[in-house]
């Protein structure tokens, strides 16, 4: 598996402005949430052959 490259993770910190460790958290909260979801849709179509309509 690739890692992120950090100049992409180094924009996402830069425009989002935390101010507080409970904003971080937040927003990887929405980022592994948002992976999770992508992770599980492509193994639905891997699995049923074709994309969720």
């Amino acid at each position: 598996m690739e890692k992120t490259p950090k100049e992409m993770l180094k924009a996402y910190v830069d425009s989002q402005k935390f101010s507080s460790t409970t904003e971080i958290m937040d927003a990887m909260k929405e980022i592994f949430w948002d992976v999770l979801q992508q992770v599980m849709e492509s193994e639905l179509d891997t699995e049923l052959g074709y994309e969720k309509s």
